[in-house]
This record gives structure tokens, sequence and C-alpha cells, in this order.
């Protein structure tokens, strides 16, 4: 099971998503246009991202 950076399971499609763009995008980090662009699942508008991005900030 991937793990949050604190690691606390994934077990939610959208965050393992998430979480996989946000790591390939390495040290440079990504935008939330940039996510936007990679049409993740369930992430068609800004405020869908939002919401996932702020969880993962929390945890780390």
């Amino acid at each position: 099971m991937p793990t949050f950076p604190d690691r606390t399971e994934i077990s939610d499609e959208r965050h393992l998503a998430l979480g996989q763009a946000v790591e390939k995008a390495g040290p440079r980090g990504i935008t939330v246009d940039d996510l936007m662009a990679l049409d993740l699942p369930q992430f068609a508008a800004r405020s869908c991202v939002n919401g996932p991005l702020m969880q993962w900030r929390k945890k780390g």
C-alpha cells in the first residue's frame, strides 16, 4: 500500500494519482494548473485539486 510522507496509507485513488504526479515532478514541484493539465482521475477543475492538495500538505 502506498503511503503519504507521514507514512499513513493512501487508499484513495485520487490521492495516489496526485501523489505520483507530485513525486514525479521532483524538487522543482508542480503547479495546480500543471496538475489539471495531466488529466488525473476526478481532477477536472481547480477546486477538485485544491482539497486533496491541502490534505497532502497537512500530511507533510
